[in-house]
């Protein structure tokens, strides 16, 4: 309900505050004061309970309430923060100076000035020595510099796009100071210096388009010019995706609250994809993937950070993409589609970004007229929404009536968002009809009443979508191509864009790249590829992950040429759709397409001769081989495993040479490396053990040395060594003595359980041999009773770790009768059985199961066990080749398993599911037969 005076209570607490510094008329002036402000507000309880509290907050509250008797303009403010925005109320109960900042004149009436703000940030995080007090330095000055626009947007001192331009401007300024801050850190943390690298952050969106609102989120993409390696310690994706994760926590944790909500899902595919890449990989994915939505995206890209030079190499090259030149590309499909399945999720009208007639109504009419004519008329690229009206009435693409209906909307419900979020410092939308805050809304536009606003906003509505639906009528124009339409695309736009390419090299670029040999070779395999994408299961991959290829190709004739041979061009076709781990491997590596064209690929490599390839090859060689069947994913574990093994050996063997301990160590295995089951996502886990570790002098950062070395060498997979005792605190070279004291004292059961898959890697097998002796005396030591205690409470961590929001997803290895489990049982066993430790080393999870059994007879229980792993590891391999992913959780989405089921030959998924249960199921039994 809205006050026209101030409560009893309320006035009653003011008089205790005056503390008798206020003569009674003087005090009845303040109350006077304060209530002819209340007229000029919708002022409720609410507001009352604000101007409470910032009063409250004040250090000196007599001083303030004289100063409010002796400056009018006080009151004036006060109130206003308090009946308008929690938000601003907020800001001045934890900064209570703020407040006789703010009320001088000349602070609410200047222009915020990009140059002169990013100078105080600068100047004010320099002058702090440590991280965490830089960072809320930044939220300070965001708190004061946001009540300072608020209240300037409160008070109309400012039109709109001044407002959302400051807001612009400070969260620039911040966020770039922030990833700055957070880059250095990283730099320093390993120790480094100069990097002689560039990268450049960034923005889309509101920020990109410089209308970002009061609760916006930010959304940036990150890209460098080269992955360096610098001074044998970090690749530079890796400094910058560390950097990033720190700038990610830093804005959005930690005290001082929040500074901005940060959002890197608009990178080139999107969560499954690294924070960063090259910038090369991302022209690469918009040439040959680019959708119509990152067309959209791209127009408000503007920088943020890095390197301008970068920023611009990216925006030039890229925009014959977001503005083509030929008027087939438009894509008023792909936009209405969009549109349509935004308003079927919304439940009301009365959210005025989203509904219909609302801002997005406004921005997909203006941004279609761009994407439409942006490649011939150059002043209408602009990612500021009320600018591009501007220009596009300027250049006859609007009239002016249009022109005036959507910028006069754009204004009044980008002023009803601002009020919304200045309100609660809430990302909302949402006009909450009916209720205090619709008043509140009502009363400070300038309406009567709700019913008039709701009126003139459900006209104002129309009129906007009358222009949206003019500018966006559906083409009528039918397909052409009878094979062509027969095949089962998702987007057929892209689908048909992509097959010209193909064709001609004309991509979204509009230009016709391929000489006449390409285009002639390519008429000889198009009806194949025709026939191979009707029956494919996921036709779209197939032909993105194709034009993906070519579009690197310096001679695409020549791949054309290969491709006439039909087993080729099956192989090729085949890794297009069920292998993305293989295509992004190979799509932009020059060696690795080389190494396809000359088809050795495909021919049947003994592991000792691949030792001597670069991982990147060998990987490579695996992906494809277990994508066509020449091995099978278990085997192929198995005998990556033993590559990876030798090329540690081999690196360690020669490095080892120069020292004085090369007799007196050796390097085992554990994980998946040490029993024989490497994936494509398989970390290395490591242990180095030397004996008479005090007689070697510097023999720690030999080894130090070494895992650098073998970290480069063996680069993408990540080496780990926390199995070591006491893990990553510890040292990283460990006398085999105090190792075998550590069984002794405080090994605990899951270093024990660990151990198990131990294998022997390089150097003196004695040592080692002596060191597998001791395990199996420890564990001889072990109470089973005990194991299976510890066992069991290991398993449950894990199962809780693992509960997914999600029903459609399953988790090979977490998920209950899943590989784990396997594992579990498995590593039970033997440690019960010790004395089989030697025999089970380096052997996978089958051939151990095969030595339990010929101990424990119980082989017909057993033996599900190795169908039950087969099956599960087998479909954990080809995820990570299907999707490219390191996660061992699958879809159980019948779209998403279509590839899945069809490569490990089921020809239903109803088939894949009885057979992940039957064999789950079996194995839950099992487990429970032994921990329950």
């Amino acid at each position: 309900m809205r006050l026209t005076k101030l409560s009893t209570d309320f006035v009653r607490k003011l008089a205790e505050y005056s503390g008798g510094g206020l003569s009674s008329s003087g005090f009845d002036k303040l109350i006077n004061r304060f209530e002819d402000n209340l007229n000029e507000t919708y002022f409720t309880g609410s507001s009352e309970a604000n101007l409470l509290r910032i009063i409250q907050g004040v250090y000196n509250r007599v001083s303030l309430l004289k100063e409010c008797v002796k400056y009018p303009h006080y009151t004036e403010i006060l109130v206003s923060i308090a009946a308008n925005s929690n938000y601003l109320t907020d800001i001045l109960v934890i900064n209570p100076e703020y407040f006789h900042w703010i009320v001088n004149p000349s602070v609410l009436n200047k222009k915020l000035n990009k140059k002169l703000i990013s100078d105080e940030i600068a100047s004010t995080a320099d002058q702090l020595n440590t991280f965490n007090a830089k960072v809320n330095a930044l939220k300070s000055l965001k708190r004061k510099e946001i009540l300072r626009i608020g209240l300037k947007d409160i008070f109309r001192k400012a039109p709109l796009v001044e407002i959302t331009e400051e807001l612009s401007i400070l969260a620039k300024a911040l966020t770039g100071k922030l990833f700055s801050i957070c880059h250095y850190e990283i730099l320093q943390k390993y120790g480094i210096e100069k990097t002689g690298a560039k990268y450049s952050l960034i923005s889309l969106g509101k920020l990109g388009g410089r209308e970002l609102n009061y609760s916006s989120d930010i959304d940036l993409i990150l890209f460098y010019e080269k992955d360096i390696y610098i001074k044998r310690k970090k690749h530079y994706s890796e400094i910058l995706t560390e950097a990033t994760h720190l700038f990610l926590n830093s804005a959005a944790k930690g005290t001082g609250g929040m500074l901005y909500r940060i959002d890197f899902r608009l990178r080139p595919d999107g969560n499954n994809s690294p924070l960063c890449r090259s910038i090369r990989e991302y022209f690469g994915y918009y040439e040959s993937r680019g959708e119509d939505w990152e067309r959209q995206m791209l127009i408000k890209a503007d920088f943020l950070t890095g390197s301008k030079n970068l920023y611009n190499k990216f925006i030039n090259y890229l925009s014959p993409f977001i503005y083509p030149s030929s008027l087939s590309t438009f894509p008023k499909q792909q936009i209405l589609k969009m549109k349509k399945n935004i308003e079927r999720k919304l439940s009301g009208d009365e959210n005025i970004k989203l509904s219909y007639g609302g801002i997005r109504d406004i921005e997909f009419s203006v941004q279609a007229l761009q994407l439409l004519n942006g490649g011939r008329i150059k002043n209408i690229k602009t990612g500021n929404t009320l600018n591009a009206i501007e220009q596009l009435k300027q250049n006859k693409l609007l009239s002016n009536s249009e022109s005036k209906i959507l910028s006069g909307n754009y204004i009044i419900y980008r002023r009803i968002e601002h009020y919304l979020q200045l309100m609660n410092d809430r990302q909302t939308h949402v006009i909450p009809f009916p209720g205090e805050m619709a008043e509140k809304l009502s009363f400070f536009l300038g309406y009567k009443n709700v019913n008039e606003f709701k009126k003139d906003l459900s006209g104002r509505r129309n009129e906007v979508r009358k222009i949206y639906s003019s500018i966006l009528a559906e083409d009528k124009k039918k397909s052409s191509g009878f094979l062509f339409d027969e095949i089962n695309f998702e987007d057929q736009n892209k689908a048909r864009k992509d097959l010209q390419y193909l064709r001609e090299g004309k991509s979204v670029f509009g230009e016709k790249t391929f000489d006449a040999k390409s285009i002639k070779s390519f008429t000889v395999i198009e009806p194949e590829i025709l026939k191979e994408l009707k029956i494919s299961k996921n036709p779209d991959k197939l032909l993105s992950n194709f034009v993906r290829i070519i579009k690197y190709a310096d001679f695409p004739s020549i791949w054309y040429k290969e491709m006439q041979d039909k087993r080729f061009l099956k192989y090729f076709l085949e890794i297009c759709t069920f292998s993305q781990y293989a295509i992004d491997l190979f799509a932009e590596d020059k060696e690795l397409r080389e190494f396809f064209l000359s088809r050795k690929v495909f021919m049947k490599i003994p592991a000792y001769e691949l030792t001597g390839y670069p991982v990147k090859e060998v990987l490579f060689y695996y992906s494809v081989n277990i994508t066509l069947k020449l091995l099978n994913p278990v085997d192929a574990s198995k005998i990556l495993t033993s590559v990876i093994i030798k090329k540690v050996k081999e690196i360690s063997d020669d490095y080892s040479k120069r020292f004085g301990w090369k007799e007196s160590y050796f390097i085992a295995a554990l994980g998946s490396l040490g029993a024989s089951e490497t994936t494509f996502a398989s970390d290395i886990d490591l242990i180095f053990i030397a004996e008479n570790l005090s007689g070697h002098k510097n023999i720690e950062g030999d080894f130090q040395n070494l895992l650098e070395l073998l970290r480069n060498k063996l680069h993408p997979f990540k080496l780990d060594c926390r199995l070591r005792p006491e893990g990553k605190s510890s040292q990283l070279v460990w006398d085999i003595e105090e190792y075998k004291k550590y069984f002794n004292t405080r090994a605990r059961i899951w270093e024990h359980l660990a151990l198990t898959k131990i294998s022997f890697v390089s150097g003196n097998r004695k040592i080692f041999n002596s060191f597998i002796q001791s395990l199996i005396s420890s564990i001889n030591r072990l109470d089973r009773k005990t194991i299976k205690t510890e066992l069991t409470d290991m398993r449950k961590k894990i199962s809780a770790q693992s509960i997914s929001s999600s029903m459609d997803l399953f988790d090979i290895k977490k998920s209950t009768g899943g590989l784990t489990d396997i594992d579990f049982i498995v590593e039970y066993l033997i440690l019960c059985n010790p004395q089989l430790l030697k025999r089970c080393g380096s052997k996978n999870t089958p051939g151990r199961i095969k030595i339990l059994m010929s101990v424990i007879k119980e082989e017909p229980k057993l033996i599900e066990l190795i169908n039950a792993f087969v099956f599960l590891k087998s479909t954990e391999i080809y995820n990570q080749i299907i999707f490219s992913v390191s996660s061992s959780k699958i879809s159980m989405d019948e779209k998403k398993l279509n590839n899945l089921y069809a490569i490990m030959d089921y020809n239903s998924v109803n088939k894949f599911r009885k057979d992940l249960n039957r064999l789950t199921n079996q194995t839950s039994k099992l487990f429970r037969k032994y921990f329950d």
